[in-house]
């Protein structure tokens, strides 16, 4: 099977700014209090020091974060092939994980409201060791998907024929080795009570 490299949908970029653009007018917003008591209630407060610091914290952080994210969003790459499933990211530094199809025990979707309104989802995979419990944290995140439960049965299909989660009807180990070993600690205990 050849190799299947794909990048996560331009609606992801815009959802990620539009967030973004959220939190810029929140900011904008708190920071603008001070200023805002004082113009439209009367209330004293000594300069406007309290709205200038607030303000220049926020273009500090945000600001490179609005040039950072559409940087981020071209970095993404997905790939799936005969025997894995792999993601690269990263600006500055870069990241590749990859998930084995038969290492694969659970594969989720999920998809929030405003995601919705953007058309995309993402698709959570999941190995034993990675997120512990079940609903931990997934080993790889396939974010800005757009045909999620296609891309989810692909995924299960190929994880259960490569004998990942419970789709291995071979077991890993014989059970006799380990009965017979047993036998023999039972036979010494036995013998070491009389």
């Amino acid at each position: 099977m050849k190799s299947n490299r794909f990048e996560p949908a331009k609606a992801l970029r815009s959802f990620w700014m539009t967030i973004w653009s959220i939190w810029l007018l929140i900011g904008i917003f708190l920071g603008s209090i001070p200023f805002l008591l004082q113009t439209l209630f009367g209330v004293r407060i000594e300069g406007a020091l309290p709205t200038i610091i607030t303000l220049a914290l926020l273009l500090l952080f945000m600001v490179p974060m609005g040039i950072w994210l559409p940087a981020y969003h071209r970095s993404i790459e997905y790939e799936i092939d005969s025997k894995v499933v792999r993601s690269r990211r990263g600006v500055f530094w870069k990241k590749v994980t990859t998930v084995p199809f038969h290492k694969i025990t659970n594969v989720d979707v999920t998809q929030g409201p405003i995601q919705r309104l953007f058309g995309i989802g993402t698709i959570h995979v999941q190995t034993a060791g990675a997120g512990g419990s079940q609903g931990g944290q997934a080993e790889l995140l396939l974010q800005g998907m757009v045909d999620l439960e296609k891309l989810r049965d692909a995924i299960i299909s190929r994880s259960l024929e490569a004998g990942g989660g419970r789709g291995s009807e071979e077991p890993l180990h014989s059970e006799e080795p380990i009965l017979e070993e047993l036998r023999r600690i039972r036979i010494l205990l036995e013998s070491g009570r009389r």
